[in-house]
């Protein structure tokens, strides 16, 4: 039941970030917020694995993390960017193609394939996505589809997701060859 409380205080604190980031954009430039949020995050996981102990590191550590490391700064600085130009209910959805994306590159750079229950769940967070993007005039069944290509800032979003869904992968390495804190 642990598991209830923390999902749900994920995506409190999940919309809670995007909403503040919203906020930020209006006054903080785009790169000055993306540092900022790197670097936080960097300090307090640095403070908590000195506190621990810094790990021994495997041998594909330092590439796994500069690949993660360039992906996620791309990601973020358009992350931000479409934040920028659009609503909220727009763009942020879009961050839930990341895992059909990620059945794809976790296959061919980790060798792993979702259960079936898995690509039912992921089944059901693309057409999820659908519903959010369909235009009440939608004359045609890929209308919505259409629409996350022609806003910049959806494609933005939906690029996004894709360039999570690699990061994970090299995320999930460095992890398992340092360890949760360190690894982040």
């Amino acid at each position: 039941m642990v598991w209830y409380v923390f999902a749900i205080l994920g995506a409190i604190f999940d919309s809670t970030f995007y909403m503040l980031s919203k906020q930020l954009l209006k006054t903080i430039d785009q790169y000055v917020l993306a540092s900022g949020v790197f670097l936080s995050s960097f300090i307090v996981l640095l403070l908590i694995s000195i506190y621990r102990g810094i790990p021994e590191i495997g041998a594909a550590f330092y590439q796994s993390v500069f690949v993660t490391g360039i992906l996620n700064v791309v990601a973020a600085v358009l992350y931000f960017k479409a934040l920028k130009m659009t609503d909220l209910s727009l763009s942020i959805p879009m961050i839930s193609f990341t895992p059909i994306f990620l059945v794809f590159t976790s296959f061919f750079l980790l060798n792993e394939f979702p259960t079936a229950f898995g690509i039912v769940g992921i089944l059901l967070i693309v057409v999820g996505s659908y519903i959010l993007n369909t235009i009440k005039n939608s004359k045609h069944l890929l209308d919505p589809f259409k629409e996350m290509f022609r806003n910049r800032a959806i494609l933005y979003m939906l690029i996004v997701a894709f360039l999570f869904s690699i990061s994970a992968n090299f995320d999930k390495i460095v992890v398992k060859i340092s360890d949760p804190y360190f690894g982040h």
